[in-house]
């Protein structure tokens, strides 16, 4: 197949041969992507979408203007029924099967007209309505010229009725001017041409938005990144997924929208019961049925939904046999959230009539620990290829990827930056089982090894905040009180 496109940044492409390709395979398809939340716009929603096979591109330099972003060749597995994309789809507005491409129209026209007659046929019988239509990334064209470009497609024996609305095919002429604004191009890098085949599933962001949605936290998940995250879980019909820092539930509601039968725990009670703090402006209190539960009904999802409990993740509360499809998490951060777990510093025993009513003690919970625990727990309670996907805080100056964490059962298969600011981001993190078999999966099942970074991420973090708010109190002073608070 052939790659046609990757982004500024961390960019997710199919493994391929070059776009200087002489010949293109009819199998390979088209995706036009509009989502920019993390740092490769070709996002892993696209890639879990059509293939797990996906090679990453570190900097800008790695690739040139005849990459053009908003496309990519995806492999035939996907079969699209209906002219509607499966939920993965949600972050593309359509996609196409390709039939050419080129640095130019000549290299196109050249391309279209080495197509076989026996291919084309099922489209040309006069009865097929079609259209084409005309799009252009980073230049605007007039209706004129994009009339001339569709009369210039003429050699194609297309001999059925043009139809604007509802035809039998569409086709996309589609041309690529770079992303420089500065510095547009009077002929485009590469032109594709390709048959419309389904649109994306857009509607699902807008259908799972928290701003509707009954349940809601302080750290409510968007719904973009938690269709990601499922994406990227790989999550299908039947799967079991849990999410061990459940919270008000997001993760859940993408999990379930993408067939998943989905569990969570969490340390706090009132949380978990629909009890906490209301998080919306002007509301006193929650409503009586404000819970969890009450968001997968929401959707339509209830039948989906197993449980939450209020347990503390560092002391998992399943047997040894439970085994999960996924597990997805955002665990906190110690930030906007506390990071807790149950213990206590004293030595004492509890009367046994009051074990019932006893609400135990809380000590601190360090990041690092949180993720220690998180890959040791996926490491023996995930099916084999079963996925691991979690949020990684990090200060910026002092990540780098051979930090990431690390578990013998778990392989490394993606990493996708979030900048939250100009010194933290937080990485996407996908993680996939082991078989049994593999070097250093049953010799070490709590070995998961978590750089010192993420512990000290907290305390550096509150640190980087008051110097900002030094900085600005004393612009003049330089280092001076920001060195004596140190």
């Amino acid at each position: 197949m052939t790659t046609l496109g990757v982004t500024s940044m961390t960019s997710l492409i199919s493994q391929a041969s070059s776009v200087g390709d002489s010949t293109v395979d009819l199998s390979d398809f088209v995706c036009q992507e509009i989502e920019y939340y993390l740092s490769h716009r070709l996002s892993p929603d696209i890639a879990r979408a059509f293939s797990d096979s996906a090679a990453i591109i570190q900097d800008d330099d790695d690739f040139d203007n005849f990459f053009p972003p908003p496309e990519f060749a995806i492999p035939s597995q996907f079969q699209p029924e209906a002219r509607v994309g499966p939920p993965q789809l949600s972050q593309i507005l359509s996609a196409f099967k390709l039939w050419g491409q080129g640095a130019t129209h000549e290299d196109l026209h050249t391309q279209l007209k080495q197509i076989s007659l026996g291919y084309i046929e099922p489209f040309c019988h006069p009865d097929k309505s079609f259209k084409v239509e005309v799009e252009t990334f980073g230049k605007k064209i007039s209706r004129n010229d994009k009339v001339n470009r569709i009369e210039d497609l003429d050699f194609l024996p297309l001999r059925g009725p043009i139809k604007l609305k509802d035809p039998d095919n569409i086709f996309h002429l589609i041309e690529y001017y770079g992303l420089d604004p500065n510095s547009v191009p009077d002929n485009p890098y590469q032109v594709f041409f390709g048959q419309w085949i389904c649109d994306g599933q857009r509607h699902l962001i807008t259908q799972i938005a928290l701003k509707d949605r009954k349940f809601i936290g302080n750290t409510s998940m968007d719904p973009k990144l938690s269709l990601i995250m499922a994406n990227m879980a790989k999550i299908c019909h039947g799967d079991l997924v849990l999410d061990p820092f459940v919270g008000s539930g997001s993760l859940l509601v993408a999990a379930a929208t993408f067939g998943g039968y989905v569990c969570g725990t969490d340390l706090d009670f009132l949380m978990v019961h629909g009890k906490a703090k209301p998080t919306r402006c002007n509301q006193k209190k929650r409503e009586p049925d404000e819970n969890i539960r009450s968001n997968l009904r929401q959707y339509g999802l209830e039948s989906h939904y197993l449980d939450v409990i209020v347990a503390d993740a560092a002391l998992p509360v399943w047997s040894d046999q439970c085994m999960f499809s996924a597990i997805i998490a955002d665990p906190p951060y110690g930030i906007r959230e506390a990071t807790e777990r149950i213990g206590t510093a004293k030595t004492y025993t509890i009367p046994d009539h009051l074990v019932s009513g006893h609400i135990p003690s809380k000590v601190s919970y360090n990041l690092q620990d949180i993720i220690r625990d998180l890959l040791n727990f996926s490491g023996a309670h995930l099916q084999v290829g079963g996925r691991l996907v979690y949020w990684l805080p990090v200060f910026k100056n002092d990540f780098q990827a051979d930090l990431v964490p690390a578990h013998p059962s778990l392989q490394l298969i993606s990493l996708s930056e979030q900048s939250l600011n100009s010194h933290s981001s937080r990485y996407l993190v996908t993680m996939e089982r082991l078989p049994e078999n593999s070097k250093g999966c049953k010799e070490n099942q709590n070995g998961a090894h978590v750089p010192e970074a993420t512990r000290v991420f907290r305390d550096k973090y509150f640190q980087k905040a008051v110097e900002r708010r030094l900085q600005t109190s004393y612009p003049d002073s330089g280092h001076t009180h920001i060195d004596q608070l140190s």
